[in-house]
């Protein structure tokens, strides 16, 4: 789902059937949103770094925000979440994070670690959609943090 002119948004989700729900969201909410799907968090960085096959940075451009979900293998959310808070070029980077739980121990340890929301995955079109445009608010914050820079 990648459009030219689009935002560039990293995904870090391992599960089919929640990546093709929400590039559904992304259509229906009709945002300028290019997605860029990695399948855990040690890709996730690896894309970040611009290791390996993300080296390319026209293919996989530097997104203005990423969303994980929590559990993944390899690296989970909540430790992809860490490292990119303590990475001095991505410190300021939105991180939104997506679960099938509503543990509320997990929902504070997010905040605590600096993600900019918790979301609880739904099989509610029009709710993922709702979410999508407020994504939108983190991007558009985000794409003025870089101008400012």
């Amino acid at each position: 789902m990648n459009n030219p002119g689009a935002y560039p948004v990293l995904l870090a989700e391992d599960n089919e059937g929640d990546l093709i729900f929400l590039q559904r969201a992304i259509r229906k909410a009709g945002v300028p949103i290019s997605l860029h799907v990695v399948s855990n968090g040690e890709e996730a960085v690896s894309y970040l770094l611009g290791e390996g096959q993300y080296a390319d940075r026209e293919r996989y451009p530097e997104p203005v925000i990423l969303i994980t979900n929590v559990k993944m293998p390899r690296m989970n959310g909540l430790e992809l979440l860490t490292w990119v808070k303590q990475q001095s070029n991505y410190k300021h980077l939105p991180v939104l994070v997506m679960s099938s739980s509503e543990e509320p121990e997990e929902m504070n340890q997010v905040t605590a670690l600096g993600g900019c929301v918790y979301f609880v995955k739904t099989s509610n079109l029009d709710t993922l959609t709702e979410f999508v445009k407020q994504m939108m608010t983190y991007i558009r914050d985000q794409e003025s943090v870089t101008s400012d820079q």
